[in-house]
């Protein structure tokens, strides 16, 4: 009896482990799960641009402004997904680093959280791609998590990991001399995005984009002074 005990046990054990690796797989490549992710790929693919001097890297956010327009730059390119999360960011960033950029503007983490991602998992997401991109002599530029407003779901919760992953990657990029862009002290007040600044509660209309577009004409005029 204690045999067959211990063969059911065994059983059970290696069950559950295997339900842990076939979990831990699918959570390894949730950003399939968007299916813009796959589409905005194929696209990239078509693209001729071999190399940018500046690449913005983020979610619909990023996506959502032509920014070679708005800075009125030919030598910019966007690399936003809507939807996407930073580890999406990870698992297609050679398709930044194969620009050869000199500077790569990250913005990125919401998604992430409504996913119900950690901020320690995101946050060293961050540090992953910070550092990939240093190896490949680009100067990372990371702007702050943007706040959502009280139009969203749960967004007191939401803003205070936003708050505490800002808060994690400031001090990193403080203590590593990397420039680090706080959006929310222009976007936002009392801990959450300003409803003028936005129209879904999440995503940016024109007015909030003319701050956004102003902090990244700051940055460049600092490493490209005229």
């Amino acid at each position: 009896m204690k045999k067959y005990v211990i063969i059911i046990s065994s059983l059970i054990l290696a069950f559950f482990l295997l339900y842990c690796v076939k979990a831990q797989n699918s959570k390894d490549k949730i950003y399939l799960m968007n299916k813009n992710y796959e589409v905005q790929m194929a696209i990239y693919d078509l693209y001729p641009t071999k190399s940018a001097k500046i690449v913005m890297f983020g979610n619909s956010l990023t996506f959502n402004l032509n920014w070679s327009e708005a800075l009125n730059r030919k030598d910019l390119v966007n690399r936003g997904i809507i939807g996407d999360i930073t580890q999406g960011y990870l698992k297609r960033i050679d398709y930044v680093l194969k620009l050869e950029p000199q500077v790569c503007f990250i913005e990125g983490g919401i998604n992430d959280l409504y996913a119900n991602f950690k901020v320690d998992d995101i946050y060293n997401n961050y540090i992953k791609i910070i550092e990939l991109l240093k190896d490949n002599k680009t100067m990372p530029i990371v702007q702050s998590t943007i706040f959502v407003s009280s139009k969203r779901d749960d967004y007191q919760n939401k803003n205070i990991q936003v708050k505490e992953l800002n808060n994690k990657l400031e001090s990193y990029c403080t203590a590593k001399g990397i420039k680090f862009i706080d959006l929310n002290r222009l976007l936002s007040s009392a801990g959450k995005l300003k409803e003028e600044y936005t129209y879904d509660g999440v995503h940016l209309n024109a007015d909030g984009y003319i701050l956004w577009i102003k902090e990244v004409q700051n940055a460049l005029e600092l490493i490209y002074p005229v």
